[in-house]
């Protein structure tokens, strides 16, 4: 999460309505734990699923066409958990996410 909680990046996923949901998924601790994650937060193409208005509609997302053409997405997307993430409705409570306490302290993330 180091990656994370220091990428610039955070401000547009935080703007992102459709985002709403995520972080009330319990399998969120399960994604944020998951060692491919470093993968997907290093991927150039992370700029644009970041920049999708249409987060919510992650799978019809025409940027996530680019995304899923990253070498480092097919890690993970190869990450059993993330199957879950993908059908979690996504993100209202993010400063209420226990697994965010860290990156409550971001710069990025201060209103």
């Amino acid at each position: 999460m180091d990656n994370l909680l220091n990428c610039h990046l955070m401000d547009n996923l935080l703007n992102c309505h459709l985002m709403d949901n995520l972080l009330n998924c319990h399998l969120m601790d399960n994604i944020l734990n998951c060692p491919l994650m470093d993968n997907i937060l290093n991927c150039p193409l992370m700029d644009n699923i970041l920049n999708c208005h249409l987060m919510d509609n992650l799978l019809n997302c025409q940027l996530m066409d680019n995304l899923l053409n990253c070498q480092l997405m097919d890690n993970l997307l190869n990450c059993h958990l993330m199957d879950n993430l993908l059908n979690c409705h996504l993100m209202d409570n993010v400063l209420n996410c226990q697994l965010m306490d860290n990156l409550l302290n971001c710069e990025v993330m201060i209103c």
